[in-house]
């Protein structure tokens, strides 16, 4: 494993686990903050990636390291991706629980005309 992309990986592992770790406290501002970081990181890992299966010839530590990061950024990976899901779960279900409660206000608040007087209540719709 070259010291190019020990670097990269290092990097991107870490990008990964400050995201997870936003995403587990549901700190979704925080996440989003670092999504241009995380893509320019996976995409020096690419690259550095690459470069690397050009000059494959590894020795015995170097397989070793990058076995210990392959298997550091899988695993955040996939905590990254359930994070994710949780994060977008939760999103959805405070949206939903906003709109009933908006249309349930709105259904019985005070409806005002043009003039500034109260309008008259609506009819529910024939169907």
């Amino acid at each position: 494993m070259t010291p190019q992309l020990i670097e990269a990986a290092t990097a991107l592992a870490d990008t990964l686990a400050r995201e997870n770790a936003a995403l587990a406290v549901l700190d979704l501002p925080r996440a989003a903050e670092l999504l241009a970081e995380k893509q320019g990181s996976a995409e020096a890992f690419a690259q550095a990636q690459a470069a690397a299966d050009l000059a494959a010839a590894f020795d015995a530590e170097q397989r070793r390291l990058a076995a210990a990061i392959a298997q550091r950024l899988s695993d955040l990976a996939h905590e990254n991706h359930r994070l994710l899901e949780r994060a977008l779960g939760v999103q959805r279900r405070v949206l939903n629980t906003v709109a009933r409660a908006a249309a349930k206000a709105t259904g019985r608040a005070p409806r005002y005309g043009a003039t500034g007087a109260l309008a008259p209540a609506r009819q529910a719709p024939v169907v």
